[in-house]
Formats: C-alpha cells, structure tokens, sequence
C-alpha cells in the first residue's frame, strides 16, 4: 500500500534525522526518461556523506514495496 509504504520511510529517514519531502518538490532536478529519470545536474558529496548517503538508499531498497530509487548525487 502506498500509505504503508510512505509511512515506512519517513520512520527510516527521521531515524536518520532527515525527513520526507513534499511529493513533486525534487522533480526540477531531474528529468523523465524511457527508462526512468535522469539528473539534470548532480551535487558533489563527501566521503562521509556518500557512505551514510548509501546506507539510507540501502535501507529504503531493502522495503518490498520500493521498486526505483533515484538520486542526483555524484
């Protein structure tokens, strides 16, 4: 269920101290392609914030109901 789903990663991010943002709020970054969405730019991260950046992604695909994630992370 989308709720169910929606509900399970705001509880993964806040335990992360990040929050959700408001569905449409990312999509200027990004751009819809046949196979999905590609960035339209990309941001630099640190080694720090790429690992930690990587255990969250891991997290979120790690729930049944998460088919694609996106970033426009470097």
């Amino acid at each position: 269920s989308r709720n169910r789903t929606a509900q399970e990663i705001k509880h993964l991010l806040s335990k992360n101290g990040l929050a959700l943002a408001a569905p449409g709020s990312a999509a200027w970054a990004f751009t819809k392609t046949i196979d999905g969405y590609e960035p339209q730019n990309t941001i630099p991260l640190s080694d720090e914030d790429g690992a930690k950046l990587g255990e969250i992604l891991e997290q979120i695909e790690n729930q049944d109901d998460v088919e694609e994630v996106f970033t426009n992370a470097a």
